[in-house]
């Protein structure tokens, strides 16, 4: 089957029951600023037709809130800092960077690179690109262990 929806959060999968499609940002609570909102063409327009098809498959529809946020706030990629290397550190995320490597986030969630690499893949954790290096913002890992909790 094509995919019904293009966006990075979209997911679709064959479930036991027939087709299974979400939001994955929604899921997770995730709040998108306006700037990123209509990088991935989250359109007001865009929304209505996920909402519709989310309510028809699973019969409700959770989507991400729409902040409107300065784009200063935005962090620039190219003038992130250099990011020691604190995996040692221990399980205390206080010790750690503001931006955590995949292998520091993998360090104090007590999982493999990989699955921290799947997690971002499937937007469950989101992270920042820096060159080839993935970032994770410890403030986003935070809200995610919340919401997994």
């Amino acid at each position: 089957m094509e995919s019904l929806i293009k966006c990075p959060h979209w997911r679709e999968y064959q479930g036991l029951n027939g087709w299974v499609t979400f939001c994955s940002a929604g899921a997770f609570a995730k709040t998108l600023n306006r700037v990123e909102a209509e990088k991935i063409g989250c359109t007001q327009e865009q929304r209505e037709k996920c909402k519709r098809i989310m309510e028809f498959n699973l019969g409700y529809a959770l989507q991400p809130e729409i902040v409107d946020v300065e784009e200063k706030t935005l962090i620039d990629i190219e003038r992130v800092p250099e990011v020691p290397d604190h995996a040692a550190a221990g399980r205390d995320l206080e010790k750690y960077p503001d931006l955590l490597t995949v292998a520091m986030a993998a360090d104090y969630l007590n999982i493999s690179d990989s699955k921290i690499l799947a997690l971002i893949k499937d937007g469950s954790i989101p992270a920042v690109r820096r060159g080839n290096e993935l970032l994770v913002e410890k403030a986003k890992l935070e809200e995610w262990l919340k919401c997994t909790a």
